[in-house]
């Protein structure tokens, strides 16, 4: 089994090389050398160092560098990813996406892997009991919290509370199903939305989604805030709508 550690990146040059430390620390950590994590990282149109930042690392970690010239957003990233992903592993590789900010710790990955024996999709949760959080603005605890009692009210899935956290592992065999399923798209948001998008896309798949507490520190945080929240929480708004219009309740909930 390979791990395929998808980072979508967007201006993250400041946290590159504490990031990729963690990930080396992680991977010297593994008894066997076949266990190590591969990392590949989408540029989204990058403006400052973050590909040479992380080109620095070529020879320490196995590296794959994708992306495009233009800022496309995170949606177009996560599918970008998810197609690589789909073409190059094998049957049993697992898939794990988290932000490329070091706000998210690899060193979390062991953990998801055991959650992944028994779901399709483990989500890192920042409402599981054993969960830390820090340095998150006030404003956007609130936004996401009150974001997670909509959706969990009008599209639940079962066994999930953390509806928007990119922090999460899929296996090969969900991935594929969502690629049939979407005509290898996974997502039409190109924001933020994409996340809780992909997630819907997973349980109507038929996928079993499991969580497990997430440590989330965002006084790590180096690089600039790419999210508007205002613009972000009327995104999520429509797409809730969307999505209860084309999809009902899902079975799975």
């Amino acid at each position: 089994m390979s791990v395929f550690l998808c980072l979508p990146a967007f201006n993250e040059e400041p946290s590159i090389r504490p990031l990729f430390e963690r990930i080396i620390n992680l991977n010297n950590s593994f008894p066997d050398p076949k266990d190590r994590i591969k990392v590949v990282l989408y540029d989204d149109g990058s403006t400052d160092g973050t590909v040479a930042t992380a080109e620095m690392f070529a020879s320490d970690l196995d590296l794959v560098i994708i992306g495009n010239e233009t800022n496309y957003g995170l949606g177009v990233a996560v599918r970008s990813l998810l197609q690589y992903f789909t073409t190059e592993s094998s049957g049993d590789d697992v898939a794990v996406i988290m932000d490329c900010d070091d706000t998210h710790d690899p060193h979390q990955i062991p953990d998801i892997l055991v959650a992944l024996k028994q779901s399709d999709v483990v989500v890192a949760s920042r409402y599981r009991r054993g969960s830390a959080t820090s340095g998150v603005p006030f404003h956007r605890l609130f936004v996401s919290f009150g974001f997670m009692l909509l959706v969990k009210a009008v599209l639940p899935i079962k066994g999930v509370r953390d509806y928007s956290c990119g922090y999460r592992g899929y296996s090969s065999d969900i991935l594929q199903r969502v690629s049939n399923l979407t005509d290898a798209r996974f997502v039409e948001e190109s924001g933020f939305a994409a996340m809780p998008e992909l997630l819907w896309n997973c349980a109507r798949a038929g996928a079993r989604v499991g969580e497990i507490p997430m440590n989330l520190s965002y006084e790590r945080k180096l690089s600039d805030s790419k999210m508007d929240v205002n613009d972000n929480t009327k995104r999520l708004l429509k797409l809730i709508v969307k999505l209860r219009m084309n999809g009902g309740s899902n079975p799975h909930g």
